[in-house]
């Protein structure tokens, strides 16, 4: 059963619905577009996760207006149909009453229909949706907050500009994966943590022909900071028994490759 428990993180969710996303279809985002995206902090001060998500949403966020809230005001708030909201929620799977693994998503869902009860999730209209199974804590992948945020814009414009119903994965994924050619003329820069715990280095190298760097959490977040136009890097969660691949541009967010692989198989760009 995966029973959603209230820890540092923002929201809990007493279900999760359906595969990895980026966006919704055109009528929700459509909807999301005429809100005013509450943002959920902690409900203490200065807190990390407070300094860097205010500091992402002010500089990055271009989508609709927002405001910032506090984690004890989001309950007066719901089903109020002019606002949205955007929440770190964390997924905690129970099994006979012992907590055996958790994942987390950030995701924009809409207050319209939503349902919450008792300090959990019961239903909401999903907009835009990162997944984050395999990093066990916030610190873990705090670093790329500001990538989230853009690559969510960024997928929830294109949906929106091409008017696409239902699902929208499959036309993401195609739109994304156009440009993987593109990788080799950058570097691209694997964390230490990610080829710990998905990949093997011999593996990259063996599978990966152009230029690539083993780098710390640090530099990435560096260039994330900077916009980096020169160099991309690897996001990966495990997801479905396999690794769901990302390759990102730290310049604007861009995904420039997505698959779901094993880990022999990680090639980019051939």
């Amino acid at each position: 059963m995966r029973k959603l428990t209230i820890a540092i993180i923002i929201l809990t969710s007493s279900f999760y619905q359906g595969n990895a996303q980026l966006a919704s279809k055109f009528e929700n985002i459509s909807k999301f577009k005429n809100t005013t995206l509450l943002v959920l902090l902690d409900n203490e001060e200065g807190t990390p996760y407070n300094t860097i998500v205010k500091n992402a949403i002010r500089k990055y966020w271009k989508f609709n207006d927002y405001k910032f809230i506090r984690g004890n005001q989001f309950e007066e708030l719901v089903g109020k149909t002019e606002y949205s909201f955007l929440a770190l929620i964390t997924h905690t799977i129970e099994r006979d009453g012992v907590e055996s693994s958790k994942f987390y998503t950030y995701e924009i869902f809409l207050s319209e229909n939503l349902e919450y009860e008792e300090g959990k999730l019961k239903s909401k209209k999903f907009v835009g949706e990162v997944f984050l199974e395999g990093y066990d804590e916030f610190k873990d992948f705090d670093f790329k907050l500001i990538t989230f945020l853009q690559f969510m814009q960024n997928s929830l414009n294109y949906v929106l500009a091409n008017q696409i119903k239902g699902s929208s994965w499959n036309k993401l994924k195609k739109h994304y994966t156009i440009r993987r050619a593109e990788i080799k003329q950058k570097t691209l820069l694997f964390t230490k943590e990610d080829l710990s715990k998905y990949l093997l280095e011999n593996k990259v190298s063996k599978y990966y022909k152009h230029p690539y760097k083993i780098v710390d959490k640090l530099t990435i977040a560096k260039a994330i900071a900077e916009q980096d136009k020169t160099v991309a890097f690897v996001h990966i969660v495990s997801y479905g028994g396999a690794n769901l691949n990302f390759v990102v541009e730290a310049n604007g967010g861009n995904i420039m490759f997505l698959k779901s692989q094993q880990e022999s198989s990680m090639n980019p760009v051939e």
